[in-house]
């Protein structure tokens, strides 16, 4: 199944990504990969509540390629993402590690 993911535990997505699907949780976004496989899209926030209580989007990104690496997951050709975070440490993390990443995958 194709779809977009949008990744944040409060704002809502912008209109140009208007039925996608919103994870609130790390929960959340591993429900929607488990349910939908992997999405052409994902738009990434860090913080998913309190930092020292709450799995973060790196987490999240970490869990993805955890899910790729080990095969239960394959990523569409096409496969996008952002960061949108207003943490700009955690947002800086998230698009290195997801660039590294898909480096890899594209050797």
């Amino acid at each position: 199944m194709s779809y977009v993911l949008f990744l944040d535990d409060v704002r809502d997505p912008p209109s140009h990504m208007a039925g996608c699907y919103v994870a609130r949780s790390f929960e959340q976004f591993n429900a929607a990969l488990l349910k939908y496989g992997c999405p052409e899209f994902i738009s990434f926030d860090h913080d998913l509540g309190p930092v020292d209580v709450n799995p973060s989007g790196m987490d999240c990104a970490k869990l993805l390629a955890e899910q790729v690496l080990n095969g239960n997951l394959t990523l569409p050709p096409n496969f996008s993402f952002t960061v949108h975070s207003m943490n700009p440490v955690g947002a800086e993390n998230i698009q290195r590690f997801m660039d590294n990443f898909l480096k890899h995958c594209n050797k």
